[in-house]
Formats: C-alpha cells, sequence, structure tokens
C-alpha cells in the first residue's frame, strides 16, 4: 500500500495516451524503482526481493502472513521512507524521509537504547517505537542481517524462515520496476 501513487483517473489516462503516441520519451518521465534483493545461501538457497520494506523477525514460524508488530521485529530495511505512508515504514519515515528517487534507503535495528519514534505501523494503529540504531543505505551497498533464527518479510508478507546459522543478505539496487510520473508526463506534454 506505500509503493503506488493515488493518481486521479482522468490525470492518469491522459498521460497514458501521451506516452502511447510518443508524444513523451517515458525513459525522461519516470523513474526506475528501487528494489531490496534478499539472498541466504547455502541448502536451500534463497533470492526474492522487497519494493519497499525488508523486515527480519524473531518470530520462527511464517504462520500468520502479515507482519506489523515491531515487537517481534529485529531489523527493517527500506527502498523509500515516506512521511504519511502506513506500515513499517513509516517508522523510517519518522526518522528521515527518503524518496523513490534519492539514491539511498534506511536500515533500522529495533530495540532499547537509542530514540522512541511514534508512527502509524498500520491501519488505525500509531504505537512508540524503540529504534536502537538506524541510517542510510547506499544504492549497491550489501548488508548481512544480524538476526538468525528467525523469518523473513517482503513487503509486509513473512516469505522464508531463518534457521540455524543461515544469515541473510540484503542488497539496495535500482532494479524495480519503472514507474511512470503521470505530472511530469502531462508537463512534458504541454511543453511539447
Amino acid at each position: 500500500n506505500v509503493f503506488p501513487e493515488l493518481v486521479e483517473g482522468t490525470s492518469a489516462g491522459m498521460a497514458a495516451a501521451v506516452i502511447a503516441r510518443g508524444l513523451v520519451d517515458p525513459q525522461s518521465a519516470s523513474v526506475v524503482s528501487k528494489l531490496l534483493e534478499v539472498r541466504v545461501d547455502g541448502p536451500g538457497s534463497v533470492v526474492d526481493t522487497a519494493l519497499v520494506d525488508l523486515a527480519v523477525s524473531r518470530q520462527r514460524f511464517v504462520g500468520s502472513r502479515a507482519v506489523w508488530d515491531p515487537a517481534s521485529v529485529r531489523e527493517i530495511f527500506l527502498s523509500r521512507a515516506v512521511p504519511g505512508s502506513v506500515g513499517l515504514s513509516a517508522i523510517g519515515a519518522a526518522l528521515q524521509s527518503v524518496s523513490s528517487e534519492d539514491d539511498h534507503g534506511l536500515y533500522l535495528r529495533l530495540g532499547p537504547g537509542g530514540t522512541t519514534v511514534i508512527a502509524p505501523i498500520a491501519p488505525g494503529v500509531v504505537s512508540p517505537v524503540e529504534v536502537a540504531e538506524w541510517r542510510t543505505v547506499a544504492v549497491g551497498e550489501d548488508i548481512d542481517t544480524a538476526q538468525k533464527p528467525g523469518t523473513v518479510a517482503l513487503d509486509g508478507e513473512r516469505t522464508f524462515t531463518l534457521s540455524g546459522d543461515r544469515a541473510a543478505r540484503v542488497i539496495l539496487t535500482r532494479n524495480g520496476p519503472r514507474v511512470v510520473g503521470v505530472a511530469e508526463v502531462l508537463r512534458q506534454a504541454t511543453l511539447a
């Protein structure tokens, strides 16, 4: 729910028509999204991706899919952190705003000893969250997760379990989908 942007339907249709008719180069009015890529090496190697957030939870079983309780989350990796969003990315947005255009993301380790933020972690749920440490992560940076065993959640849904001494590596890339900027397409169309 954090990745899509709200766009009025008529404007979106006009932008699609402008691009379809070749009046604006889609490359000049779009951005390639950031992507959080995760890799777990060893037996049963796992490779997966998240568009907005990747959380490493203390929970050892996939079970109930949604991850929104910060008490169970140890680490969060974010490709974006936009004020006004709801979910795990709102925790990062309370610390530093990161847009889809920025060439960095955020890493957060939750727990005591740092700062406490108030964030809307689920629809209708605003909670204090303790952040032990946080920092920016550059595109191309490769980070090993600290939590094991546990589960990895991609964009809010538990996906796989980290067991034994298996750890996950996360890298922030620009390998995500290309997203057209409706306002930029329409701006360029008025100049054509």
